[in-house]
């Protein structure tokens, strides 16, 4: 029976997406000092005198404001950093790439691109056992 190992890394976003991410959370930083340190007063102090009726109900539910800038905030960081990467590589050879791609390959293609001769001279102690997978429809 052939090994499989499965190694999991991260693979970094991109320096527009991390200094975007970087933006939301000091953004969100300050937003709930705001909210928490401050109140309408001190947007007079900065002449806003005319309050928005969001942010009037944001300083008088401190805690569910806060709460909805940290889950909504760190989604939006989150995604800004997620790049969806899924890299296949068998003896150091990249055999499939999702950010190439745009997709996750389906089993049947997966399968094929384990026969193809290239590949095979280069991972034949791996492929010998290629029949052990089982057969499914792509």
């Amino acid at each position: 029976m052939p090994s499989l190992s499965v190694e999991g890394r991260v693979y970094p976003a991109g320096p527009v997406a991390t200094a975007l991410s970087n933006i939301v959370f000091i953004i969100r930083l300050l937003c709930i000092a705001v909210i928490i340190g401050g109140g309408p007063e001190m947007l007079q102090r900065f002449g806003i005198n005319n309050t928005p009726q969001w942010l009037l109900w944001m300083f008088e539910n401190k805690m569910a404001s806060v709460l909805l800038l940290v889950v909504i905030g760190g989604q939006i960081e989150n995604q800004l950093l997620s790049t969806g990467a899924f890299e296949v590589y068998l003896n150091e050879k990249l055999v499939w790439s999702k950010l190439d791609s745009g997709r996750l390959p389906s089993f049947g293609e997966f399968k094929s691109l384990l026969d193809d001769p290239s590949i095979r001279s280069s991972s034949a102690s791996f492929l010998e056992h290629n029949d052990a997978l089982p057969e499914m429809e792509s």
